[in-house]
């Protein structure tokens, strides 16, 4: 048994176990799940709602929410990494990090791509970094700082290049903040700020979990969660998400 640190999470602040009621704090009802999806509350309610789960969605970046997985200190973790043409490398990630015996659940199709604060005329990656605009960047082992790295390219580090959040979010409020001009997020992120946004990829945000727990009442739930008509439908009203694949199932070979 496990006992977390108190942290801000994908939900905002939780009740840490202290003050939550036994009924709700008991382990074998309780999911961990690591990851950046801006948009768990939706998923952190209707597990609750629906089944019963308390799900505990720890804000990771794709690489850090593997690397909890493979250490046994989450149940799930999510991910949404492609190459450098844009194809989702989710899979590969997953065989070079936790080998085979692995599903991977397709959540959510999103864009990603740049934030920009709203009195910037540019319309572009490249007139944005030839603008020498101020930047804020995300972690390494992020899938946006993976997609900063190859949008540079053999360009000199813009300014802000070193200053480093932890989540989509927080990418777009720093940006409503004016601390910075631009940065990389999802588009959810940067809509809920009210911020313009220049589109460079389609991603496939996915939870990888292992082939031991699909039996589990938890991962069944949060199966049967995403499989729901009503979740597809919250998911497609949200801006730059398309939830046609949402629910289904793939393994990891």
């Amino acid at each position: 048994m496990l006992a977390y640190p108190i942290e801000h999470t994908a939900a905002g602040s939780i009740p840490h176990d202290d003050i939550t009621s036994p009924q709700d704090a008991r382990p074998d009802r309780t999911l961990i799940m690591a990851g950046c999806d801006p948009l768990a509350g939706l998923l952190v309610h209707e597990m609750g709602t629906r089944h019963g789960i308390r799900v505990v969605p720890l804000l990771r970046s794709s690489a850090e929410a593997l690397d909890l997985l493979r250490r046994g200190l989450a149940h799930v973790a999510g991910l949404h990494l492609t190459d450098a043409g844009g194809r989702s490398t989710n899979h590969l990630s997953v065989k070079s990090v936790l080998g085979s015996g692995y599903r991977l659940l397709h959540q959510v199709q999103w864009e990603s791509g740049i934030a920009v604060v709203g009195t910037r005329k540019e319309r572009t990656a490249d007139a944005l970094l030839r603008a020498n605009v101020r930047w804020v960047n995300r972690e390494e082992g992020s899938a946006a700082r993976r997609a900063f790295d190859l949008l540079l390219a053999s360009r000199r580090k813009p300014s802000g290049y070193s200053h480093v959040v932890r989540d989509h979010r927080t990418v777009a409020a720093t940006i409503s903040s004016g601390w910075a001009d631009a940065g990389i997020c999802v588009k959810p992120a940067a809509a809920d700020a009210q911020l313009r946004f220049i589109p460079l990829l389609q991603e496939a945000y996915e939870l990888c979990v292992s082939d031991a727990l699909l039996a589990d009442p938890r991962v069944s739930a949060l199966v049967m969660t995403l499989q729901t008509t009503w979740y597809r439908r919250l998911l497609a009203g949200i801006p730059g998400c398309v939830s046609r694949d949402t629910g289904s199932v793939r393994l990891v070979a």
